[in-house]
């Protein structure tokens, strides 16, 4: 089976699921979809200037028929990597950045998956109706569209367990969090310092965090850790903090499933989709920061506890959440939609 992966904002996703694509003997291809600079920082800001003076209504693009336009260069891609691979199946990650019109033009059996944290029934309806079945990552987006359109399906976040796993080293950070800033996790980060103050963050953006700067600078390590180093890191830590950017989030982002994967401790705060997916005892979930508190005490506490969690969440992604397991599904559902 061949497969043609387009994806802009979730490079990892789509290499991870080339990569058991191709451990299985199929074969699959990936194409970027990243707005480029020229669109980005030329063609956008005069877009954005042009409105803001009133020239041209707001979402205008005065340079729709460019052909450096980006959805003319990212239409002109695809049809050539068609052309010249000629998969069985195109797998849209996010949905179709190329518009309505070049997807209708395509005569193979083409499939997109929605992974925003929003419910934008507008937006949905728009991404999914060119596809001839389409994932969602929420359950709530899965049920909004599901109502206008068919073959509307729930399909979750992986992991790659040669990215995420286990290793002999000795725990030595109390709680780690691996996130950008928001007010929210700030929040989280002052309440859980209530219990320890070894705590380690790296992300982006916590410049802008209102908490002591002497308290910021003990636990805040870098920007960005990936690959080995964050693996090695998640590692470390006792336990690890998940705190979704803002309220009202749909789906479970991938740090419900890498963290596990190490047999390590998580401590998340609820999220609706949980339920679906995990089971008590597979990741300690908090409500309230005083609920954060509180776990997060008894967690470090007794090692016991967190070894047992550590080890359900991580017995339960390896044996269902891996992309192995999305390819699985993915196939099925080829086999019946197209």
């Amino acid at each position: 089976m061949k497969i043609l992966i387009s994806y802009g904002h979730f490079p990892s996703s789509a290499l991870d699921l080339q990569k058991a694509a191709q451990k299985r003997g199929w074969s699959a291809l990936v194409l970027e979809t990243r707005l480029d600079s020229l669109n980005k920082h030329l063609f956008g800001k005069i877009n954005k200037w042009a409105a803001s003076l009133r020239i041209v209504r707001k979402g205008t693009n005065l340079f729709k028929l460019h052909r450096l336009e980006h959805l003319n260069i990212l239409t002109t891609k695809l049809q050539l990597a068609i052309k010249s691979y000629e998969p069985d199946l195109i797998f849209f990650i996010h949905g179709q950045p190329y518009g309505k019109e070049a997807l209708d033009s395509i005569n193979l059996p083409k499939v997109g998956w929605w992974v925003e944290p929003y419910c934008d029934e507008n937006e949905l309806v728009r991404n999914a109706m060119p596809f001839d079945w389409y994932y969602t990552f929420s359950s709530e987006a899965t049920e909004v569209l599901g109502k206008r359109r068919k073959n509307v399906l729930y399909l979750n976040h992986c992991v790659n367990p040669e990215r995420f796993f286990p290793l002999p080293t000795r725990k030595t950070i109390d709680l780690c969090l691996v996130a950008n800033w928001s007010p929210r996790r700030e929040k989280a980060i002052i309440a859980a310092s209530e219990v320890t103050e070894n705590i380690c963050i790296f992300g982006d953006s916590w410049h802008k965090a209102r908490m002591p700067r002497n308290k910021l600078k003990k636990f805040f390590r870098g920007k960005h850790i990936v690959g080995d180093d964050l693996n090695k890191l998640i590692n470390n830590s006792k336990v690890v903090l998940n705190v979704p950017r803002i309220e009202n989030y749909f789906g479970l982002d991938m740090r419900l499933f890498e963290i596990p994967a190490t047999r390590t401790c998580l401590l998340t705060e609820y999220l609706v989709d949980i339920q679906i997916l995990f089971a008590p005892g597979d990741l300690e979930i908090f409500k309230s920061l005083d609920e954060l508190k509180r776990k997060l005490a008894r967690l470090l506490d007794n090692p016991d506890e967190r070894e047992k969690i550590a080890n359900s969440g991580y017995l339960k992604v390896t044996s269902r959440y891996t992309y192995d397991h999305m390819l699985d599904r993915i196939k099925a559902d080829y086999d019946r939609y197209r």
